[in-house]
């Protein structure tokens, strides 16, 4: 049976067989939802059930399989900067008009396709005012709302939702030979995302996440000066990585110049790095604003003494009490807001560093 072997998301299952037994596929699918919860794999399925359309000898369903299907084109993102480049994009917009190579369709999934900038997308936008009707386009996010509005317009929109802890802990327990409790508790720290379950396990934590979580689970802090440092600590972290970001970004654009680039090609290489710069800077920050966000959910769910099975912290259990104990708790929406003005802060260019210093202020941190 079709996405049998996914887990979660049943109503997307039915969903997408029922559009492809009716013959009702649109030309342009954005699949959006958190990381790691399988948007890929059922894109992947989708694209195998409309390229093996009358395939009585399997031959299509083994390409799919391994890869190597020619009507099957999948982009990544590309290089250490992780985003779609316009020649890959310009690329696309002529192989989506041409005819298939073996079957009925051509399917192209674009991976993380909010990870382009305006240029490239702009560049794509010609496919989607005027689709090919051998072609679908499967556009896959996380961050939906960073895609052009008149992308996401065109597009037939289907949202994914985390993953379900009963789904999830038969399979994690199975698949890393964990206990039930074991895999409980990783699935609980991993919200849903099997995605970062699997980081998880071959990581660990995620260091900004470690870091946050550590400042949550002291409590009140005695000194506006221990504030600041904590701010400052975590805001340094990001800011290396995107020094080491752009540093390789430069050194790979300049081994494409190898007599230098013209002014007007420098200003267009300065426009994209920064551009680029800025999305691995919202991203990284999300993750401190997710941390925050989670934490306080916990708090709640403990005040109202709900089910701790719930916690998404579990392992911070004791801290979560001690901290509510304390009075160290917001309503949800105050903390919503003030994380949406931090976020705000950041598209406007305000200093990282003043704005996880404002954030920390704003939630009672002293």
């Amino acid at each position: 049976m079709a996405f049998s072997h996914i887990i979660g998301n049943d109503p997307i299952k039915k969903y997408l067989e029922r559009m492809v037994h009716k013959q009702t596929v649109a030309q342009s699918l954005l699949f959006a939802g958190p990381d790691g919860i399988g948007k890929s794999l059922f894109a992947k399925e989708l694209a195998r059930l409309l390229l093996c359309v009358n395939d009585k000898e399997g031959k299509h369903a083994h390409k799919c399989a391994v890869g190597m299907h020619p009507d099957l084109h999948i982009y990544q993102p590309e290089g250490k900067l992780g985003m779609h480049s316009m020649e890959s994009m310009l690329q696309l917009c002529e192989d989506v008009y041409l005819p298939p190579f073996e079957g009925e369709r051509k399917v192209f999934i674009i991976h993380d396709a909010d990870r382009m900038l305006t240029p490239s997308a702009n560049a794509l936008l010609k496919t989607f005012e005027e689709p090919a009707s051998h072609s679908v386009i499967i556009l896959l996010s996380s961050s939906p709302q960073a895609l052009l509005p008149t992308i996401r317009s065109r597009c037939c929109k289907i949202y994914f939702q985390a993953l379900f802890e009963e789904e999830m802990v038969p399979f994690v327990a199975t698949k890393w030979n964990k206990s039930s409790e074991e895999a409980s508790q990783i699935v609980q720290r991993t919200k849903g995302s099997m995605g970062r379950v699997q980081q998880y396990l071959e990581q660990g934590e995620n260091a900004l996440q470690g870091q946050m979580l550590s400042l949550l689970s002291k409590g009140r802090l005695s000194t506006y000066q221990e504030l600041t440092e904590a701010a400052g600590a975590l805001s340094t972290h990001i800011e290396e990585m995107q020094k080491q970001r752009e540093e390789v970004a430069r050194e790979e654009i300049a081994r494409g110049y190898p007599e230098g680039p013209t002014s007007m090609q420098q200003q267009a290489i300065d426009k994209e790095i920064d551009g680029a710069l800025a999305m691995h800077l919202m991203q990284e920050s999300n993750i401190i604003f997710d941390t925050i966000l989670s934490w306080y959910r916990d708090l709640h769910l403990i005040e109202v003494k709900g089910d701790m099975a719930y916690l998404m912290h579990r392992h911070a259990q004791a801290d979560l009490e001690r901290a509510l104990l304390q009075g160290y708790n917001l309503p949800l929406e105050v903390v919503q807001e003030v994380v949406d003005q931090a976020k705000l802060g950041l598209a406007r260019s305000t200093p990282i560093a003043n704005c996880l210093e404002r954030l920390f202020l704003q939630l009672n941190f002293l």
